[in-house]
């Protein structure tokens, strides 16, 4: 055997692994050579063109990410606001106590009572009912509390005059039976509540609210003052001073109001209150029966308690409210699904670019800041665009917010910190998973 026939065998290990090393440091070098040959920009910018085939439709597919974002954005300012308004709403103190309150709607039109027959009526009613067990206090009202039913009268103040309109002070006004104040339990400031004597026999009497005491007599006391009431230019004397409530509304500002002794008014569709020590509408077939048994032909009109009142008062807040709380997360999910699918699409679409930048040595935490940052680039566009329009549009808000401004800060940056999120969110998979490119198979997508 030859020299070379015997070495061969103890050769062939060296010899492998030489060539093996040769080929793995081609397998390198030629497609860096293929580059060399080649413009890199040019490289990049066709990797732009696979990206994007159609300019106008990438630009498009910005645009309604974009708008959807901006969208958003307008929708959960405005849920945010309406939330929390209804939330401050309904820590509101109206002023009096709704709880365990039946209120119960007569229609003494039907009988042509006289103003003596309804009062003697509205009486022997209340004195019935104050006999059953389990009611508290019972008392009379025109006009329920938190009802946008209203009485307006017009009222002159003995030295102020001459700052009264030609038609006097416009002052609203309710009709209620002696024990109102306590039944409701409204703090009387000063003074007293009006009594069985306060009758057509008697000196005419009104209670005021403290609004129009501080608004007429600030700084005195108003009880024994006189209030000239138009065009009869009659007058009555302040006997007493009551806490402000909420008449109308839970978010109304305080206004100037005054009460009148119902057996001084000829009311002929008063509102029965019973307060009660349990469930007020158990007691409903009561008032029903002592109707009934006084006059069979006197109607109930109406039934309800001062809580479903107050909850009423509340309805349109809230029907706004529960709208846009189930809108706006919806708008949200919708705006994280665009942004993932538009990313996902761009990624997909520049995978030769990211190839030839992995080739070229660049770091992948650079190919994630690239994905992530146009995620969040076309989201602070759109959220800013929808800040803008919120400013505008949310003021139309302000007639059914209470507690809280239409540009109230907090809600803005909470709301563009969601987003940011969810934008961030929606941009690190795709991102992520454009770090995970193989080079080769990127080059090979090209």
């Amino acid at each position: 055997m030859s020299r070379l026939g015997r070495g061969l065998p103890a050769r062939v290990p060296g010899v492998s692994l030489h060539f093996r090393g040769e080929h793995e440091m081609l397998a390198g070098v030629v497609p860096a050579l293929a580059l060399s040959k080649g413009d890199l920009n040019e490289a990049l910018r066709e990797g732009e063109r696979h990206a994007s085939p159609g300019h106008g439709a990438w630009r498009f597919r910005q645009g309604l990410i974009i708008s959807e974002v901006a969208l958003t954005t307008v929708a959960l300012i405005g849920a945010g606001l309406l939330l929390l308004s209804l939330r401050r709403l309904q820590r509101v103190n109206p002023g009096f106590d709704p709880h365990h309150v039946l209120a119960v709607g007569l229609d003494l039109y039907t009988r042509k009572y006289c103003a003596s027959d309804s009062v003697r009526f509205c009486q022997e009613l209340t004195d019935r009912l104050r006999a059953q067990p389990g009611v508290l206090s019972v008392t009379l009202t025109e006009f329920l509390p938190l009802s946008l039913m209203r009485g307006n009268a017009y009222v002159t103040i003995p030295g102020a005059e001459s700052k009264a309109p030609r038609d006097g002070f416009e002052i609203q006004f309710d009709s209620i039976a002696p024990q109102y104040l306590q039944s409701l339990r409204i703090p009387l400031l000063e003074g007293r509540e009006f009594t069985v004597r306060d009758d057509n026999s008697a000196t005419p009497v009104v209670i005021i609210n403290r609004t129009m005491a501080e608004r007429f007599w600030p700084r005195q006391n108003p009880v024994g003052r006189i209030i000239r009431f138009l065009p009869e230019n009659t007058e009555r004397k302040v006997i007493g001073v009551a806490q402000d409530i909420k008449y109308h509304t839970l978010w109304d500002a305080p206004v100037s109001y005054l009460y009148l002794p119902m057996y001084q008014s000829h009311v002929l569709d008063p509102a029965v209150l019973v307060r009660t020590t349990a469930d007020p509408m158990n007691e409903v077939g009561t008032v029903r029966r002592e109707v009934a048994a006084m006059d069979q032909l006197v109607p109930i009109v109406d039934v309800t308690t001062l809580d479903q009142q107050a909850m009423d008062s509340s309805a349109q807040p809230r029907a706004a409210a529960e709208f846009v709380s189930v809108f706006g997360p919806l708008a949200l999910v919708l705006a994280a699904a665009g942004i993932y699918g538009m990313l996902s699409y761009w990624v997909a679409g520049r995978t030769h670019e990211i190839g030839i930048r992995l080739a070229l040595g660049a770091h992948r935490a650079s190919v994630l800041k690239l994905v992530v940052g146009q995620g969040l680039k076309l989201t602070l566009i759109g959220v800013g665009l929808g800040v803008v329009g919120s400013l505008a549009l949310t003021r139309f808000l302000s007639s059914v917010l209470y507690g809280i401004k239409p540009g109230d800060p907090l809600t803005f940056s909470v709301v563009a910190l969601i987003l940011g999120a969810v934008a961030f969110l929606a941009s690190y998979i795709p991102a992520r998973r454009a770090t995970k490119v193989e080079p080769s198979v990127a080059l090979k997508c090209g």
